[in-house]
């Protein structure tokens, strides 16, 4: 029997499907001033895509029923910034994701088919915080 319930799952979608890097790419257009940062947050966003579709897929060959959520209100105050003062945000953002992920698989018995999908989900997550932290180099 599985350990992570399919709501804790669906958790987990709504913390990905609508995460400040989501709604940032749903957000664009940004100043022209941002260029640079555009095309490596959209991709990390797509990238992210694949997380939302995975679970979705899971969530519907469960027979579960598909809550995606909405956008946090409070993502509205960060209109108008630059991208580099929103990049903090979003890697605090993405760290919450990558901390549930990680617990909802180590929750999981590593014998199952369970744990290599959050596995999988994990993993895709902690590339993206792992990227974004280095868009703050540049």
């Amino acid at each position: 029997m599985s350990a992570v319930t399919p709501t804790q799952v669906n958790e987990l979608l709504i913390s990905i499907g609508r995460s400040l890097l989501q709604y940032t790419a749903d957000a664009y257009p940004w100043s022209p001033a941002n260029k640079d940062l555009r095309d490596p947050i959209l991709h990390l966003a797509h990238q992210q895509q694949e997380s939302v579709r995975k679970i979705v897929h899971w969530l519907d060959d469960e027979g579960e029923f598909i809550d995606y959520g909405i956008y946090p209100v409070d993502y509205t105050s960060l209109h108008y910034v630059a991208a580099e003062f929103l990049l903090k945000y979003m890697i605090s953002n993405q760290s919450d994701i990558v901390e549930l992920a990680t617990v909802e698989c180590s929750e999981e018995d590593a014998e199952t088919a369970h744990h290599l999908f959050l596995a999988e989900i994990l993993a895709n997550e902690q590339s993206i915080l792992d990227e974004l932290k280095k868009l703050t180099s540049r």
